[in-house]
């Protein structure tokens, strides 16, 4: 994939212009083709001796008029308003003209017959703009006849509503033999202007259904597009998926944005319009551009265009019966003009967007980086095609990250110098400072003028530049060995040395170029003593993120200069290409965002950028693409160059941020280490980020780490600095960078990290991962969904009309969207600390039920509401900020009805212990979602704060091990995070700071997301204490595997007997279904409707249990181990044959769950089994079944027609036959691997399987009149009766099958039961995988199947499993 992003709907209008636009015509239907540049002709069309070309859009020279010229002689009007006439010999006139032979291959602008030129624009209305005068096609087609006319158009996106008033003309387009054009979808013409205010979306359709109109008179004859495919290489020009989205693409890629497309009026063939050419009325056109006449505005998508209203009615009347005055054509033209200098108006005091004060350049002469907030001044019109919100909130908050500048004052005044803007206090004469530049190309003007300016050693790093284009990469420049001339190049009056290695997150090789990291380069410098300059062309995020994380790198550096790149792909970045572009940029911003803490801003190059922007010169019309970041005033701030000095230079030891707390001077902070800043919401930390484990620094708390040297009572003192032996083990799903299920696999460290070892920090680490380890599998669980940091067990999704609650959100929340857009689920976000501004769905702004997000951004299609209150252990406001508790939110819910989400940052315990105490609000929820954080000191828990901080840690874990009792783990992203984690290379000599809690093995689990499920979901039970619930897990003990669940199963499935008495009645009905509950429910009331005294008997092949239904409506139900028996005629037949077992009837009528029925039976059955009419099908191997039935009854003979019966859906069959046919002795006399093997697998299907049955049994078969089978009509079946009592549909019926359309009502949910999680397969479609053996084993009997052994031969098994690999339904 070549783009940034893939939007749904632009693919899928992509696809609609392609089918548009394909050629619907023969060579033969056009006498062969006549291919010339960008038109396909038909030669059919092109024989006319009369006719007349019109081209539009001229440019310099122009091709098709003169190949009509002279190659068809015909006689050409060239019309264009832009092109200058000096640089166009036909439009100034000099080009010849019917002047004789012209020299066609090697000459240019010849015209062997007459041609007119006019400085006149297409447009769709006559009028002016700008000074260039505009008429319309209608108007200059006036005269002409029927076919009389060749037209070209090619007027760069002016196109459409010149053809949308094209098609609502018959007559006009009567007149056009062939139309050829260059099509331009998606672009702002300024004759387009009208429209501006539609959607991108809007446009597009708009344009596609006017290309889909000429459809109705004119055939496509040929476009460029394969060619320009064949031209188009994104493998080389989007090696990295880094090319800008296209407005519209197929799904393969491909634009067809803009292209050449030729057609061809249908009146060429008498099957055209109407079988006729529509005749035009004799011209008037003695005064066509009169003004008073009204030209009409353009009409609205899919509506004719009025008539124009002539001046003796100066008054007519809308569609409302309002009356209007019609304006004059002069009056039209001045308000066109009027509006047009009204949007190009320049104004210098135009007010920002969003309420920003105007503002003035205050260095407007300093071409370099400036101190100070930047002047970043509006532009006077919207530049761009399109304009994405999250862009604009994004580049002001890029722009906002940036602006906390410091003053002259505390400076000491500034150095301007290129890209830097330094602080002099930071730039005295300094003993042991260093500068390290890294990213050098071929000369690098920063450390030069370190060196000469400032007299400062350097160090160079760059492994892309080749040396030989680097004197200072190669080591030539004069280094140290005399004064430098300032007008010189490449010289170093003080030393410097280069190194053929790049900027990076690890020391790695990638692509063959070694990098490096910062900290590699810093190790040993001194606090505030090295200059750092970073332009590595997006590779600085990670890099960044990893300073940002600690304080001990931070403190070494004195000023630090970077260009920075936002939303660039860089190899070393590679880890973050699937994270959405919003979500990539974003967390840049927050990476910028955090060198607040320790360092001011002191200028940056975006006034400097801003001041030589001309969007009113560049972006004319609209025309230029939105980039992937821009102000509220459209200034992209993607790029640019911005410096910052250390804040203890300028306030001296302490200096720290108060927006994230106070904390230690830098100098007191140089030898110790902290905590990775977590991944972005949702997303797994990448492989190659994570820097040493140790307290985390939480957002909206202060969190203090706990003490290092503390131990808890009757704990032992430290151990040995070396890794506990850890498990062997290897990561399961190494490529699943997100939270993932199953027992983690956390392997020891190579050798210990950490600068101490306290075994109570082990314990409590031990303790921590045996309460977090999942115990459920997939089995139980119907499968897994693994999300971001959510393992969420399949069977939790089966129930509609739930809840979610979201605690925490940030500026998007992935959770909420994902159970509003993928299940459907209302959602309910609360968040205190979020500023609305910067999160839509905070502020109300996200979209909000709409219909389909198309995979945008901050987009809900079921309803969501925001509240800004936070999670709590009480209701309260603390720091003008609301509480609420999680008892509160659950008020009023059901049982098992909501899924909550909680990651609130160290505020969750006491939340959680409050929880564990209430059985009522646990019964409550269905998956629990949580990011969890020991040791931290968030702001509600101040009640623990005096704790040791043993005891703080164990009270968490004690939390966290008592909802087992209720709560099974599914998945956490432990082993995402060991993986992420790589203690060779972060504490390569155990220099970094022990964490609060850990295991023997050196891994710390002191924050990691967690998920939880309902063990009650599991179980099945509704009310009271879960079936086979298992005891409390002691302390340090990881919650016990689930109790079988088959006892249960087996007193479902027995809750009847297939012998117990049933209602003597003539039919019965057999229900097989699986799932579709609203279809089952709906097919069993119509039963009892038409056949009231009729028993019913439903079996659900290991799905959904229908028990509660059958106990409300008389049926009976049973319940059977899955085992696709559609496909396998040993389940199938077995549970057929019970059901007759029960059903006390003459005939018994098969259904499933797309039947429907419409009345009672009205053609009796004649045999022993009929079905669906199926014309002409026949079976092989009649003479075997003949055979087994001679043995019953002599000469029987399966007949054509017998075989002709659909034993489907809607098929009956004689009770007597199915007792006797379906017995397992019978079932057991069919030789299957024979069938098998002479034919095909089909004999196994289940309607093929009773037809080979039957007839080896000697009974006849017959098609069925009162089952019909519904196809592409919507009433009127391929086979058996209209008025039928039983339909059968194809997926191809139109709105597809009618019971599958239902949905269940509120009132019926109690009806059904999600399938038992033991009964939950992984591979339940699958064929030739029956085995009797692992049936008992599974399942303990051989209920619900036949008994009698069976097993595959190795023929038809080697023949559909060649590679050995036989499947098995569990």
């Amino acid at each position: 994939w070549p783009y940034v992003t893939n939007t749904p709907w632009r693919s899928a209008v992509g696809e609609r212009i392609i089918r548009a636009v394909t050629p619907d015509i023969t060579g033969e239907e056009c006498d062969g083709w006549h291919m010339f540049g960008d038109q396909t002709w038909c030669n059919k069309a092109m024989k006319s001796k009369t006719a007349l070309a019109l081209s539009f859009g001229i440019e310099e020279r122009d091709l098709y008029s003169e190949y009509m010229s002279n190659h068809y002689h015909l006689p050409t009007k060239l019309f264009d308003c832009f092109i200058e006439t000096e640089k166009s010999p036909p439009m100034a006139g000099t080009a010849p003209n019917a002047a004789g032979p012209c020299d066609t291959q090697n000459g240019g602008h010849c015209y062997e017959t007459k041609y007119e030129s006019f400085r006149i624009c297409l447009g769709n209305e006559a009028t002016e703009i700008d000074g260039r005068q505009y008429d319309t096609l209608s108007s200059l087609l006036v005269g002409r006849g029927p076919l009389s006319t060749h037209v070209k158009i090619d007027v760069e996106g002016s196109e459409w509503s010149v053809l949308e008033a094209l098609l609502a003309s018959d007559e006009d387009q009567a007149k056009i033999r062939t139309l050829d054009m260059e099509i331009h979808f998606g672009f702002r013409a300024a004759s387009e202007a009208s429209l501006n205010h539609l959607s991108e979306k809007e446009r597009l359709d708009r344009e596609v259904g006017i290309i889909e109109g000429l459809s109705k008179n004119f055939r496509v004859t040929g476009t460029t597009l394969e060619t320009y495919r064949q031209g188009w290489f994104p493998n080389k020009d989007c090696p990295e998926q880094q090319c800008h989205e296209p407005i519209v693409h197929t799904a393969g890629g491909f634009s067809p944005q803009m292209f050449a497309i030729s057609f061809v009026n249908k009146a060429f063939w008498k099957s055209g319009v109407s079988g006729k050419v529509p005749k035009v009325r004799a011209a008037a056109v003695a005064d066509t551009t009169s003004d008073e006449e009204e030209t009409p505005a353009p009409a609205p998508r899919n509506r004719r265009r009025p008539a124009p209203a002539p001046a003796s009615a100066p008054e007519t009347a809308s569609e409302g019966g309002e009356v209007q005055v019609a304006k004059t054509k002069a009056e039209v033209k001045a308000e066109a003009k009027a509006a047009r200098a009204k949007e190009l108006k320049r104004n210098d005091n135009l007010p920002y967007p969003g309420g920003k004060p105007p503002c003035k350049y205050l260095l407007p002469d300093q071409v370099s980086s400036r101190p100070g907030p930047p002047c970043i001044p509006p532009a006077r019109i919207w530049p761009y095609v399109t304009n994405t919100p999250w862009r604009s909130m994004l580049g002001e908050r890029i722009v906002e990250s940036i602006d906390q500048s410091v003053s002259s004052e505390q400076c000491g005044g500034w150095h301007m110098f290129g890209d830097q803007t330094w602080c002099n206090k930071a730039m005295k004469k300094t003993p042991g400072v260093l500068a390290l530049s890294f990213g050098i190309e071929e000369r690098d003007l920063f450390s030069e003028y370190m060196s000469n300016y400032y007299r400062v050693p350097t160090k160079l790093y760059d492994c892309f530049i080749e040396p030989e284009k680097s004197p200072p990469m190669a080591g030539t420049a004069p280094n140290a060995t005399k004064k430098c001339d300032q007008n010189s190049g490449h010289c170093y009056e003080t030393p410097y040395q280069s190194y053929r290695v790049c900027l990076g997150p690890e020391r790695v090789k990638v692509h063959g170029r070694q990098y490096i990291t910062l900290a590699d380069t810093l190790k040993g410098r001194g606090p505030l003593s090295t200059h750092v300059k970073i332009d590595v062309e997006g590779s600085e995020w990670t890099v960044l993120e990893q300073l940002i994380a600690s304080d001990t790198e931070q403190a070494k550096i004195r000023t630090l200069d970077m260009e920075i790149h936002f939303g660039f792909r860089a190899a070393s970045e590679a880890a973050y290409d699937d994270f959405p572009e919003e979500e990539r940029i974003l967390r840049q911003i927050k990476i910028i965002e955090g060198l607040r803490k320790r360092f001011y801003c002191s200028g940056t190059t975006l006034e400097t950028y801003r001041q030589g922007w001309w969007p009113e010169k560049d972006c004319t019309v609209q025309q230029c693409h939105e980039p992937v970041v821009h102000t509220l005033g459209a200034f992209s701030p993607q790029m640019f160059a911005v410096s910052y000095v250390n804040k203890a230079i300028i306030d001296g030891p302490g200096g720290v941020s108060a927006e994230t707390g106070d904390a230690p001077a830098a100098e007191e902070t140089q030898h110790e280490e902290e905590a990775p800043v977590p991944a972005p919401r949702s997303k797994p930390r990448p492989r190659l980020r994570t820097a040493p484990a140790a307290a985390p620094a939480p957002v909206r708390a202060a969190a203090s780490a706990i003490e290092e040297d503390e131990e808890g009572e009757g704990e032992e003192g430290d151990g040995e600095l070396v890794p506990g032996p850890g498990p062997k083990c290897t990561y399961k799903m190494p490529n699943a960078h997100s939270s993932r299920p199953g027992k983690p696999c956390l392997p020891a460290a190579k050798k210990w990290p950490y600068k101490s070892n306290t075994k109570w920090r082990t314990r409590l680490g031990e303790r921590i991962v045996r309460a977090a380890t999942p115990q459920i599998t997939a089995e139980a669980c119907g499968g897994f969904t693994l999300f971001g940091d959510q393992t969420w067990c399949n069977n939790a999704f089966k129930r509609k009309g739930n809840l979610a609650l979201s605690f925490g959100i940030e500026e998007r929340d992935m959770y909420s969207e994902y159970m509003s857009n993928t299940h459907k689920i209302k959602t309910r976000l609360f968040d205190c600390f979020q500023n609305p501004a910067s999160s839509p769905p905070m502020s109300g702004k996200a979209k909000n039920g709409t219909r389909s997000c198309g995979g945008q951004g901050h987009c809900y299609e079921t309803t969501y509401q925001s509240f800004p209150v936070c999670l709590g252990p009480k209701k309260e406001t603390r720091e003008n900020r609301q509480y609420d508790t999680l008892e509160n939110a659950l008020k009023g819910r059901g049982l098992q009805s909501t899924h909550v989400k909680i990651d609130v940052e160290g505020s969750e315990w006491t939340v959680l212990e409050n929880l564990a105490k209430n059985d009522e609000d646990q019964d409550k929820i269905i998956t629990l979602d949580m990011e969890i954080h020991f040791g931290w000191s968030a702001a509600s828990e101040a009640d623990y704060s005096g704790r040791s901080g043993y005891d703080r840690i164990k009270r968490e874990i004690e939390i966290l091990e008592s909802l087992s009792r209720k709560f099974h783990v599914t998945g956490t992203t432990l082993e995402e995070y060991r993986q992420g984690w790589l203690p060779t290379q972060d504490c390569p000599n155990n220099d970094c700071n022990e964490p609060v809690v850990h295991l023997a093995g050196g891994f710390s689990p002191q924050m990691f997301a967690i998920s939880f499920i309902n063990k009650r979901v599991l179980s099945g039970d509704q009310g009271g204490e879960a079936a086979g619930e298992e005891p409390e897990a002691a302390e340090n003990e990881a919650a016990p595997e689930p109790q079988n669940n088959a006892r249960q199963v087996d007193e479902l499935d027995r809750s009847f007997t297939p012998t117990d008495p049933s209602p003597s009645a003539k039919y019965g009905f057999y229900l097989h279904v699986f799932n579709a509950p609203a279809a089952v429910i709906h097919q069993v009331r119509q039963l009892k409707k038409h056949f009231p005294g009729s028993p019913v008997y439903i079996m659900s092949d290991g799905g959904f249990s229908f028990k509660e239904l059958c106990r409300v409506e008389g049926c009976k139900f049973a319940l059977c181990p899955p085992a696709n028996d559609r496909w396998h005629p040993w389940p199938f037949l077995r549970r057929m044959y019970d059901a007759a077992l029960y059903l006390d009837v003459e005939y018994i009528i098969m259904l499933e769950p797309d039947n429907t029925v419409h009345g009672p039976i009205t053609r009796e059955p004649k045999a022993d089994a009929g079905g669906l009419p199926v014309k002409d099908r026949k079976f092989g191997y009649r003479e075997y079944a003949e055979k087994l039935a001679r043995k019953k009854k002599p000469g029987y003979r399966w007949t054509d027609r017998a075989m002709s019966a659909g034993l489907a859906g809607g098929a009956y069959f004689r009770r007597a036959a199915i007792l006797d046919a379906f017995s397992d002795e019978s079932v057991a006399e069919i030789d299957w691997n024979y069938l098998g093997e002479s034919a095909t697998k089909e004999v196994y299907s289940s309607d093929f399987a009773m037809q080979y049955l039957l007839a080896s049994r000697a009974y006849e078969m017959e098609p069925w009149e009162d089952c019909a089978q519904m196809d592409r009509h919507k009433d009127n079946p391929i086979s058996g009766a209209k008025d039928s009592a039983f339909r059968h549909y194809c997926g191809c019926y139109p709105g597809g099958k009618p019971t599958y359309n239902l949905a269940v009502k509120p009132a019926d949910l109690k009806l059904f039961q999600d399938p038992l999680p033991k009964h939950t397969s992984d591979n339940s479609n699958c064929q030739i995988c029956y085995n009797l053996t692992k049936y008992l084993k599974d399942w303990g009997s051989a209920r619900c199947t036949n008994s009698k052994p069976f097993a595959y031969s190795k023929l038809i098994y080697s023949r559909y499993f060649p590679d050995g690999k036989i499947p098995q339904i569990r």
